[in-house]
């Protein structure tokens, strides 16, 4: 009988890490709360995207915004991303988050009151080998 529950628990353990190979982590970095206005997420499929951009949200004048990017495997191109304003216009610097398990933040401080986004360009905007996302979120 101990012989048949340690084969069972053997098989177990041997199934769950084959079925487990190879399966991209959800990245914690474009996840958002249902509950937080101020937090708006962006995702990118590979050979889906060049570019991508979340939803907008309101900040006021003088608030502190968080932008952020992670990149997951298989996505083999670097990420550019930035803060943009309702007219599309960038407003913060734009950074770069590296292939494969790449990621970087940045922190911009709101000028003007109104509704901002996370825009991010696969390689710049020239491929489609990105997967990965991030948020824009209240500091």
């Amino acid at each position: 009988m101990k012989k048949a529950f340690s084969a069972i628990i053997v098989s177990m353990l041997a199934l769950s890490l084959f079925l487990s190979f190879n399966v991209n982590e959800a990245s914690a970095a474009f996840t958002c709360s249902s509950t937080d206005v101020k937090c708006k997420a962006a995702k990118m499929y590979y050979g889906e995207q060049q570019y991508v951009a979340s939803g907008s949200a309101y900040f006021n004048i003088g608030e502190t915004i968080l932008f952020e990017w992670d990149n997951d495997n298989p996505g083999i191109m670097q990420v550019n991303f930035s803060v943009r304003n309702s007219a599309g216009t960038r407003v913060s610097k734009e950074l770069v988050a590296a292939g494969r398990i790449g990621s970087n933040f940045g922190t911009w401080t709101v000028t003007s009151s109104g509704y901002y986004y996370l825009f991010a360009a696969c390689e710049g905007g020239n491929d489609t080998r990105c997967v990965g996302g991030g948020v824009i979120k209240k500091f």
